[in-house]
């Protein structure tokens, strides 16, 4: 389930991963890369929503865009301002993990049927999505295809570096020095996670 003791376990998880990076000075991608696997480690999402779980309040199709525009807008770079606006969610539990990064997110009642989490640093940004994958209005079952969501982040010039299919399912990616998670349950994704940097001080 995706709830409150949910969020404050990946709370407590990227303080103290964010805190070891902090003080031991390490380089912002090695940093991004101790903080993942703290994002990563919530829990497997179920493969369908149980009631009362809210269903999203647009089509896979459209979850998926919202998405890939994220994505690749400034390959990967997500601000909060940003995030709210392509979702229309709050994300209102900001904290400082450790001096220099701050760490939101998503604000809602535990019934909801995703969560987000964004970790800022300077210029950089990593950010975690987590959904029900066949929970989505329409005929059922509908989700966000795998093999669509390969494809697009291939075209976006995301390199495949390894994939696994043992304990956690997914496929992860990199471009620029940055990565990309992409996990899965047979034909449908369930979360996404990737990092960028904010190469255009104006965007």
């Amino acid at each position: 389930m995706i709830g409150t003791k949910h969020i404050s376990a990946f709370a407590r998880r990227t303080r103290r991963v964010a805190g070891a990076a902090g003080r031991a000075g390490l380089g912002l991608t090695l940093a991004l890369g101790l903080l993942s696997p703290a994002l990563g480690q919530a829990g497997p999402v179920p493969a369908a929503a149980p009631a009362p779980w809210q269903q999203p309040p647009f089509s896979a199709a459209a979850f998926w865009s919202k998405l890939d525009r994220l994505l690749s807008e400034h390959d990967g770079y997500v601000t909060r301002a940003r995030l709210e606006r392509e979702l229309g969610v709050p994300m209102a539990h900001a904290t400082e993990v450790a001096p220099g990064y701050m760490q939101y997110l998503l604000e809602r009642d535990t019934d909801w049927y995703m969560t987000v989490a964004l970790v800022e640093y300077g210029a950089h940004s990593f950010v975690d999505f987590k959904w029900y994958p066949e929970n989505f209005p329409g005929p059922a079952p509908q989700c966000v295809d795998v093999d669509t969501a390969r494809q697009r982040i291939l075209q976006l010039g995301w390199t495949l570096g390894f994939s696994d299919r043992h304990i956690s399912v997914f496929d992860q990616f990199s471009k620029n020095g940055n990565s990309l998670h992409l996990y899965f349950g047979g034909k449908c994704v369930h979360a996404l996670r990737f990092g960028g940097v904010n190469r255009d001080p104006a965007s």
